[in-house]
């Protein structure tokens, strides 16, 4: 009887230390390029893609490294986006369920995952990095797989109908909002600039070609001032630049550095407008401080800090959108990475209706046809355009004693 007792106390604790390590496993954070956990809506494991009610859509975006500060918001936005679009009824009656990759902030891991999400998910539909080199670096795989994509980088140079027949882009393209730069500097009759801009790919692709259309319409680049991805002193450039004595400085930067750069500038005695290609985040406003006032920018979008401050300055789309957001979430979400992959992720919603199929040659020739409100305004995709919004859609924005007003044309 005692050895009987003994083996079975023994038994019992195997059995309990395997339990707790198998506890820890499933606790742990996935690794890089594993499927990121979502629990917004049914994963394939609890709804079963045999039974063919589900479709799959595949995302992937950097979720660690250098430029995951404002992947929450986007993620947030997306899980919202599924909860509502599978409460109504899903893509044509099937419901979303997602497999879902972390860059790591590496071109070389979105490359890894695009592959992944198309020989392993076996995707059909795909939302894209918000970040343009990770799209660069996947589109290809996407497209040759014939993979419906909504796009979300800001580069022009992403979107070839010719090349990426299956991809539209879901954000703005930062070569619309030239137009409405070119009018800022007008506006304040201002005859030269300076351009600050980082080693990223849309931002170099947009200060050059800023340069290139504002000095052909006569204005004086004073200086053309750049620094590496990760560098945070600035202090060389903006001497160099305050000693040039321009009348705004243009500053084409990804989000994460736009704060700093504000900042230095003021510090080292620029003290005209600064113009930009986007908003400030709401870290970012943080981290610029009183010198965030007069920075302009021509967006479809503005991070609110409240409800109330939102209420009288948006569509109804919107405030239906950041309502949702806050109800769900218990802040309104800090960067437009938010709000354009709502708008991306509603267009979907809207040409699965228009195609009445989830096929991607058939979404694909909805969108040719697609037009709607969005929560930005009028998104047109008609003609071929394969781009969501226009050069004439975006409203131009100011900081004054630090809130966003209108920017008068």
């Amino acid at each position: 009887m005692k050895k009987i007792l003994a083996f079975l106390l023994a038994a019992m604790l195997l059995l309990s230390i395997v339990g707790c390590a198998a506890q820890t496993q499933s606790d742990a954070q996935p690794a890089a390029a594993e499927p990121a956990a979502d629990t917004s809506q049914p994963t394939q494991d609890s709804v079963s893609a045999a039974d063919g009610d589900t479709v799959t859509i595949g995302y992937y975006l950097p979720l660690s490294g250098a430029n995951a500060t404002y992947s929450p918001y986007y993620l947030n936005a997306i899980n919202l986006a599924i909860k509502k679009i599978n409460a109504e009824g899903g893509l044509n009656g099937k419901q979303i369920v997602t497999a879902s990759y972390d860059t790591t902030s590496s071109t070389e891991e979105a490359a890894k995952v695009a592959t992944k999400l198309v020989t392993v998910d076996k995707i059909s539909i795909c939302i894209s990095s918000p970040m343009s080199s990770e799209v660069l670096a996947s589109s290809k795989t996407l497209n040759d797989a014939g993979v419906f994509t909504m796009v979300m980088g800001i580069s022009s140079a992403l979107l070839d109908p010719e090349s990426f027949e299956y991809g539209f882009r879901g954000s703005f393209n930062t070569d619309n909002t030239i137009p409405a730069r070119l009018n800022m500097i007008d506006t304040l009759g201002a005859k030269s600039m300076a351009i600050l801009f980082s080693r990223g790919d849309a931002s170099i692709t947009n200060a050059t070609q800023f340069r290139d259309q504002s000095t052909e319409l006569g204005y004086d680049c004073t200086a053309f001032e750049t620094f590496d991805l990760g560098e945070m002193d600035y202090s060389a450039q903006c001497i160099n630049i305050v000693s040039t004595n321009p009348d705004c400085v243009f500053l084409a930067v990804e989000g994460d550095y736009m704060g700093t750069c504000v900042k230095q500038l003021r510090q080292y005695g620029f003290e005209g407008t600064i113009i930009s290609r986007e908003e400030l985040s709401i870290p970012q406003q943080e981290v610029a401080g009183d010198a965030m006032n007069g920075y302009a920018f021509p967006s479809l979008y503005v991070s609110w800090p409240s409800l109330e401050e939102a209420k009288p300055n948006v569509n109804e789309q919107m405030y239906s959108y950041l309502e949702s957001y806050y109800n769900e979430y218990g802040e309104l979400p800090a960067s437009i990475w938010a709000y354009e992959v709502w708008d991306a992720m509603i267009t979907l919603q809207q040409a699965a209706k228009l195609a009445g199929s989830n096929d991607p040659a058939a979404l694909r020739d909805a969108m040719n046809q697609l037009t709607y409100t969005g929560i930005g305004g009028t998104i047109d995709y008609t003609g071929g355009r394969h781009e969501s919004y226009s050069a004439d859609a975006f409203n131009v924005f100011i900081y004054e004693d630090g809130k966003v007003v209108s920017f008068a044309k």
